[in-house]
């Protein structure tokens, strides 16, 4: 993946270019640039002659020193269309034909009064670039998704969205009267300066993610949360919708039909993995398959026929997590991959299983113990239960505020400035 540069705002290093013929390479566009050594300039783009002209629309004047002629190199490029930023790591000056976007720009604004600069889009953008990256790595962004879209478009949406979201909820939170207090802001405060604080030591200093930009943001959260409190505080829940949403999961099912102490009962195992993957996961060639279950059922003889099980474990086991302590594994059910789980469940104490595919694998398990469940393991199970209904409950209450800011949304127009948004490249960011 291109390694793209952002530019600093705000340029304004006084440096000129000296007047000869000069090659202004940018992203593989080169323009060439031909002065003559007098009072007169003479200037070709692309080929063909034109006076340069200054952002004002008046001609850009040369500037004669000691017989050279000199021209400024920020009014130049503005006259060239090609953008123009200093790089600090390498002390140079970087021309480039991508647009040289500005940290303070509106990108969005509300009721066309309050703004979202790209600054405070660009929080948003630095955190989900973070986290496409740690889960995907750094190619992502040449990615697309399953219906075509580029993964770096998804992204800027998500990015976008949440801002106007976060902005959107704190007009709506004043507007119906709910002011932070003096505690609240103290707080605020102190969260903003050790987020600023943590930044500047990783930033580049290019985001444009200002002081001023986080406490809004770190606001407009709080004023959610007091938004959603009042509007929500006499929620009534829909049973049947509930009930719903608690058929559909699978763990709190199991708990209605199985009972607490078929969850909250474990067993002690130990096992040998022979695997059929390699380490990215992978699956291996169906002639190593039948390699690693020749080899398995080999360790199985060993083992049946009264060999220290630890021991075999430590020698020929291929799980990492395990292998060094012989094997051993204490778990309780739904904690383990099915197939693994269910052969151990099914062995008595000293038992040793057949070979047990999975897909990490072939298994060798030998039961050591069965532990029963203890009053507080059962109180456990319970209060698993009693959170999945409460994270069901939360579901339709966030629904259901989601269904009144749609409503408040209509009273705001929103308008985004795409001639800017386009431009910006998630995969370019840098914080």
């Amino acid at each position: 993946m291109k390694n793209y540069k952002h530019f600093i705002l705000g340029f304004v290093t006084a440096t000129f270019l000296s007047a000869a013929v000069i090659g202004v390479s940018a992203s593989g566009l080169v323009k060439d640039i031909t002065a003559k050594i007098s009072y007169e300039i003479k200037t070709v783009l692309d080929g063909e002659e034109f006076n340069p002209k200054d952002t004002d629309g008046t001609e850009l004047e040369p500037i004669i020193y000691n017989g050279r002629t000199y021209l400024p190199v920020r009014s130049l490029c503005d006259a060239l269309g090609v953008s123009v930023g200093w790089e600090n790591d390498t002390k140079s000056i970087i021309l480039s034909t991508q647009p040289n976007n500005n940290n303070e720009d509106t990108i969005v604004t509300i009721n066309g009064e309050n703004k979202i600069t790209l600054g405070e889009i660009n929080l948003y953008l630095g955190q989900i670039k973070n986290q496409y990256e740690s889960y995907f790595g750094p190619n992502v962004w040449e990615q697309t998704t399953e219906d075509g879209q580029s993964v770096e478009q998804v992204a800027k949406d998500n990015a976008i969205s949440a801002a106007q979201s976060s902005n959107l909820i704190g007009l709506i939170a004043k507007q119906k009267g709910i002011k932070l207090t003096d505690e609240q802001q103290k707080g605020i405060d102190s969260q903003v300066n050790s987020f600023m604080s943590a930044l500047q030591k990783e930033s580049t200093g290019k985001s444009g993610i200002t002081q001023e930009i986080v406490k809004k943001t770190m606001e407009n959260q709080e004023l959610y949360k007091l938004l959603y409190n009042k509007e929500m505080k006499d929620y009534t829940v829909d049973e049947e919708k509930l009930n719903a949403i608690l058929d559909q999961n699978v763990q709190y099912k199991r708990y209605q039909e199985n009972g607490y102490e078929y969850y909250a009962k474990k067993v002690r195992a130990r096992h040998i993995l022979i695997k059929t993957v390699d380490d990215s996961n992978q699956p291996l060639s169906e002639d190593k398959k039948v390699e690693a279950k020749k080899e398995a059922e080999k360790i199985l003889v060993k083992a049946k026929a009264g060999e220290n099980f630890a021991a075999l474990a430590k020698e020929y086991s291929q799980d990492p997590g395990s292998k060094d302590n012989g094997g051993e594994y204490t778990f309780a059910r739904g904690e383990m991959i099915s197939e693994f789980e269910e052969a151990a469940f099914n062995l008595k104490p000293g038992e040793i299983s057949k070979v047990v595919e999975t897909g990490y694998g072939y298994h060798i398990i030998k039961l050591e113990e069965v532990i029963e469940p203890t009053e507080e393991d059962i109180k456990a199970i319970k209060d698993n239960e009693a959170n999945i209904k409460t994270q069901a409950i939360e579901q339709l209450k966030l629904q259901a505020f989601n269904k009144k800011v749609e409503e408040w949304q209509a009273d705001y127009k929103i308008e985004i400035n795409d001639e800017i948004w386009k431009n910006v490249k998630i995969s370019e960011f840098e914080f």
